[in-house]
Order: structure tokens, then sequence, then C-alpha cells
């Protein structure tokens, strides 16, 4: 299985990239992110990602991968605990597209291309 533990659901990814999960690892099953509280402290983040990771190690198989984007530390707190207990865990690379309009509001455009694996 493939796990995406992310703000963007699977039903909203492209072909190509649905395609790129399916050959790393087969069905995509969706988990969204945790909330994440912006006055959590180090500790807090810490202890709840080990908590989730705990979580997601007891359910899944040997082979699965862990697709995993989100907040930034709590992302690497997970991250972390998954690969230290052998868990394969991707990220999303992307390509992107900046334009600015008449006003100067800059509207980024963000194109899937490839799954990258975190490593230690």
């Amino acid at each position: 299985m493939f796990y995406n533990i992310s703000n963007h659901p699977s039903k909203y990814w492209t072909d190509h990239q649905i395609s790129k999960a399916k050959q790393i690892a087969g069905d995509v099953v969706d988990i969204p992110f945790p909330e994440v509280s912006p006055y959590d402290g180090a500790e807090v983040i810490s202890s709840k990602a080990k908590q989730f990771g705990q979580e997601l190690i007891d359910k899944i198989e040997s082979d699965d991968v862990i697709h995993i984007m989100g907040e930034h530390t709590f992302m690497f707190a997970l991250v972390s605990y998954l690969l230290e207990h052998g868990v394969r865990c991707v990220a999303s690379t992307t390509s992107r597209e900046v334009e600015y309009n008449e006003t100067g509001d800059k509207i980024s455009q963000f194109h899937f291309v490839n799954f990258r694996d975190y490593c230690l």
C-alpha cells in the first residue's frame, strides 16, 4: 500500500501522480495529516509524532510506503521516527510556475514530478 499522509487527498491527484504511487507500492490509501497547533512546543510535537508513528507502524505491512507532506516540524519528527523503525517514507516533488498579476499578487502553480525518498 501507498499511504498518503497529507492535506492533499489522492482523489485530486493527477493520473500521472497516481500512476507513480502505484508503481512504488500499489493502491493509494489516504490518511489525513494530523492537526498541528502553531502553539505546540517541540516536546508536544515530538510526542504526537511518536504516537502517530507507532499507530502507523502497528497498521502497515513491511513493504508499504508512506508519503508524508505537511507541517514541517511534525513531518520531520514523524519521518525521523518512521525511518528509525525501517519504514520507507517519500515526499512528492513538484515544479513551480510563478506569475505576478497586474496588482502584484504572486500566483504559484505546482506540478507533480515524482516521489523522492526521505533519508537521514
